[in-house]
Order: structure tokens, then sequence, then C-alpha cells
């Protein structure tokens, strides 16, 4: 801002902090807001995908990434298990097997 700023207290100080953090908080959760609904009128996100929280949300699922506050298009959803379990496979038969040694350089990237 180009401002400098003198405190007669700590405690004015804090009281400046808190206040600019705040305000730096709400100023990204708008942010993250409009950027959302830029999505949405652009169709970048689908039709039919639907916000909010889920009701017996587990934050440690959350953090995963196995709960998420969006729901997607059901064609989302499957698609997704199916990618899981074709990785899983492969990573099943990595661990059987090792790792290809008949493979020509190049062919793996």
């Amino acid at each position: 801002s180009g401002y400098q700023y003198r405190f007669q207290t700590k405690e004015g100080y804090n009281n400046f902090y808190l206040d600019s953090l705040f305000l730096a908080t709400v100023g990204a959760k708008r942010l993250a807001d409009d950027v959302t609904a830029v999505m949405i009128q652009s169709g970048y996100i689908p039709e039919g995908a639907e916000f909010g929280y889920m009701e017996n949300g587990s934050p440690v699922l959350y953090l995963l990434g196995r709960q998420s506050p969006m729901r997607l298009p059901k064609e989302w959803e499957a698609y997704d298990r199916q990618m899981r379990q074709q990785q899983n496979t492969l990573r099943q038969l990595k661990k059987t097997y090792g790792e290809p040694t008949d493979t020509r350089a190049g062919d793996q990237r």
C-alpha cells in the first residue's frame, strides 16, 4: 500500500495485525467464490455438479481425498472408480512380476 504505520503500543499493533489478517482471509474467500462462479458460467464445471457440504463428512477422509464437498456427476464417479481399480491392478502386477524388462528404450514414459 505504500504506507508506513507506527504504533504506540504492542496492543495497537496486534489489533492492526488481526484486522489485516481478517480482511485478507475474507478477500481470499471472495476470490474463491468468484472463481467458482466464473467456472460455472463458462461451462468448465459440468451441468449436474452440486455444491454443498456432506452432512456426515469426515475431516480425515476429506484430507485424504476420499470425500469432497462437491458432488460430481455419476459418470465421473464411475470413471474415477475404474481408473483407481486399474491402477491397483497394475500395482499388484508390478509387485508380483516386478518391473518389465522386455520393453524397448523409449517405450516407458
